[in-house]
């Protein structure tokens, strides 16, 4: 099974991680899904009566597709990657967009924050920043909790996941203030059937009918940002499952701070995003 039935977007700017994100994505995430590879030219290097820098570009896409056995379109374009990526996204109706970590070298839009910053801005789908090493499947997905619950499409994607690579949950309540009562969700097998009831909140569905040894649970407070990161080296999770209603408890723009410094994989799930095609 695919994390997805239809097109991944992909970001492609050529640099080691961006590379590393495209063979992740098509060996690791979502075998056999048609990718949509996306590079983004600077105004001033295209042309306008003739275009050899993106004829170029379009054909290192084709290839870098075709070395890992792929199918895929490629779309080279101009301006703002993140506009690019997230238009085409749009087009082509994707489910997903997919961009490698933060670069340290500047591009004439990193006044406005980091392509991953503002791709989440303006996405239509939900973006997945592959950071980190790659190296394989997620064991373990993290699935950080504010306020009352998780998103209806967190839920979706974190049950899509798991089944996809048979991974662990670890399911962290975090919470703003030290003093703030969080909430530490404790394992009852008892509770399982219940859980499965409507209206009950959406992170105890996933732990229910799942075995102990599959499921962890934690809490923290403070900087929430700092504590879905650091809990993410604890459990050493592979892929980060994070919606609006875990960013929007915590201050000075947390998805900001977790775009620019996660280690690890890390999919935002906004509120609007569509869900994972069945």
């Amino acid at each position: 099974m695919s994390v997805t039935a239809d097109r991944i977007v992909v970001g492609v700017d050529f640099e080691a991680q961006s590379l590393a994100a495209v063979a992740w994505t098509a060996r690791q995430l979502a075998p056999g899904v048609r990718l949509v590879l996306v590079h983004a030219l600077p105004p001033m290097a295209v042309p306008t009566a003739d275009a050899p820098v993106a004829a170029d570009a379009a054909r290192r896409l084709r290839e870098l597709a075709g070395s890992l056995g792929a199918t895929a379109e490629v779309v080279v374009c101009e301006g703002d990657p993140a506009a690019c990526l997230a238009d085409v996204a749009a087009e082509t109706a994707a489910e997903l967009v997919v961009v490698g970590a933060h670069r340290d070298h500047p591009t004439p839009w990193d006044g406005l924050g980091t392509t991953a910053e503002r791709l989440l801005r303006r996405s239509p789908a939900p973006v997945l920043v592959a950071a980190g090493a790659l190296s394989g499947p997620p064991g373990v997905l993290l699935v950080p909790v504010a306020a009352d619950d998780i998103s209806e499409g967190a839920y979706d994607w974190a049950t899509r996941l798991e089944r996809r690579f048979d991974s662990k949950l670890a399911v962290v309540h975090v919470g703003e203030a030290p003093d703030a009562p969080v909430e530490l969700p404790v394992w009852d097998e008892r509770e399982a059937p219940a859980a499965e009831g409507a209206g009950e909140p959406r992170w105890r569905r996933l732990l229910a009918g799942r075995r102990p040894d599959r499921v962890f649970t934690d809490a923290v407070t403070g900087d929430a940002a700092a504590g879905i990161l650091a809990e993410a080296e604890r459990f050493r999770s592979g892929l980060i499952v994070v919606d609006d209603r875990a960013l929007a408890s915590a201050r000075r723009r947390p998805a900001d701070r977790l775009l620019r410094e996660t280690a690890r994989p890390l999919l935002v799930v906004p509120e609007a995003a569509g869900r994972p095609a069945a």
